[in-house]
């Protein structure tokens, strides 16, 4: 990532040439140790936004995002605003963000180093002498969170906070699950290819919206009922009939239900799980948008990848043995059941897995 840096500095300058020693510090701290410092407790967090956010002009010129690279980026107010998202979404992002920091000192050091380089070489605008000075400064004061300088502050009124770079690339998806969960309980499927990148979606999701997970994969269609003609129909190896029993009339009802959970390890069921109708709900896995099953959800999202991508996420995660099994069997039943069911045109949104960075 350090060889990035060159570039993102050269374009913040171009975009803030006010900026000054302290600014460019600040930049390279929030990069490499996020937000974590200013979140005492997420009630704090919503407060201290809306005290900001209520003085926030929305500007729908300004960029919603500002990626900062080493997995963080900047939310700005004014365009969120300009755009209708949330406070509460942005605090939720804000503090979530807060809990997992990169305290990556050498990184840092090492980053510190390049800038100073950089500057000694002429490649930014700014006196090598003086971010020297600032530094100094700096770790004299224990390398203690600080603000912009006067002058940015005066140019750019800056109005922003630092967030995960992973719910930066799923924003407008964000927003569109708020907006429901904002009015009523918000239940969501994620279907999509093999090796897209659903599990990690749903994890990302899930405490976002204090959601419970469902997940398909419990619904593995049992070694008794797989017939040749069974496998053969598309859809044909998840049990649907019992995720028509035992799911689908809490979900629509948003009443509690408990249904049994599958083990392929096991072949057999190895538990079960509760949900309790309150929350929101995802549900997440392959065959989780057959037609019969549309009526429960508020949005559906469909992973898409391709070919060779999808090849190599399975390689790294499977391992070569169990790719040949993807190969010749699960990723064609796949695509009999997204084809004969329409299932990508089904979805509210589809993500190109390839370029969202989770």
């Amino acid at each position: 990532m350090i060889e990035q840096l060159a570039p993102l500095l050269q374009q913040q300058f171009s975009t803030y040439p006010e900026m000054q020693p302290t600014d460019l510090l600040k930049l390279l701290f929030q990069r490499n140790f996020g937000c974590g410092h200013l979140v005492p407790n997420e009630n704090d967090v919503l407060a201290r936004l809306k005290q900001e956010w209520a003085a926030v002009t929305p500007d729908d010129t300004q960029p919603l995002t500002e990626p900062l690279g080493r997995g963080f980026a900047r939310l700005h107010l004014a365009a969120a605003k300009a755009q209708g998202i949330s406070p509460q979404l942005i605090a939720r992002l804000f503090y979530l963000s807060a809990q997992a920091p990169t305290e990556d000192t050498a990184t840092m050091d090492a980053e510190l180093t390049l800038t100073i380089q950089l500057c000694e070489a002429g490649s930014l605008p700014l006196s090598a002498q003086q971010l020297r000075a600032e530094l100094k400064i700096w770790n004299d004061q224990g390398r203690a969170p600080f603000s912009h300088s006067a002058a940015y502050h005066a140019a750019y009124h800056p109005a922003y906070r630092v967030v995960s770079a992973a719910y930066a690339a799923v924003l407008p998806l964000l927003v569109q699950i708020d907006n429901i969960a904002l009015k009523s309980r918000a239940v969501v499927a994620i279907d999509g290819r093999c090796g897209a990148g659903k599990t990690t979606l749903a994890a990302l999701l899930a405490p976002v919206f204090d959601a419970q997970q469902l997940h398909m994969d419990d619904f593995f269609l049992p070694p008794a009922l797989r017939s040749e003609a069974r496998l053969a129909a598309p859809g044909g190896n998840l049990h649907y009939e019992r995720f028509a029993e035992e799911v689908l009339p809490g979900l629509q009802q948003a009443k509690p239900f408990t249904y049994r959970q599958f083990s392929c390890r096991m072949m057999d069921y190895s538990g079960s799980s509760t949900i309790d109708g309150s929350q929101n709900v995802i549900v997440e896995g392959s065959y989780a948008m057959r037609p019969e099953f549309r009526v429960a959800y508020d949005l559906a999202i469909f992973c898409d990848i391709g070919p060779a991508m999808q090849k190599q996420r399975i390689l790294e995660r499977n391992g070569p043995e169990w790719y040949r099994d993807f190969e010749t069997r699960w990723i064609p039943m796949e695509k009999r059941y997204f084809d004969a069911m329409q299932v990508r045109e089904a979805c509210d949104v589809v993500l190109d897995m390839e370029t969202v960075a989770l």
